[in-house]
């Protein structure tokens, strides 16, 4: 779950499953934990929602475990269980994966440590 802005003051709110990500631009939320006093009006802006253009690939990269975005750049990075990094461009039309970065060498049986 990542939460970003953009300069044009675009809410992005990324949401990531093993095998998954979503990204809903200018969503609706009514976070709370009292009983509003009134019902909130809902707004008049939609609600867009961007998925991984190609499915992911579970045999390749492993399990999506964490991601970040920036929204300047219209830029998410995956990374997974098996070290992949992969970063994608957040469009209009969905999210595109642009570069994979594969998982550091690591000597026979030894596991590979992250910093």
């Amino acid at each position: 779950f990542a939460v970003t802005r953009s300069m044009q003051h675009v809410l992005y709110v990324a949401c990531l499953t093993e095998t998954d990500v979503t990204i809903h631009v200018n969503p609706h939320l009514n976070l709370s934990c009292r009983l509003p006093v009134t019902h909130p009006q809902t707004s008049n802006t939609t609600t867009t929602k961007l998925t991984l253009q190609s499915p992911w690939n579970e045999a390749q990269y492993g399990h999506a475990t964490t991601l970040d975005m920036r929204a300047q750049g219209l830029l998410l990075a995956i990374g997974t269980n098996t070290g992949h990094v992969l970063l994608y461009d957040i469009k209009e039309t969905g999210i595109f994966l642009k570069l994979t970065i594969p998982p550091p060498p690591q000597a026979a049986n030894n596991p590979v440590t992250f910093l």
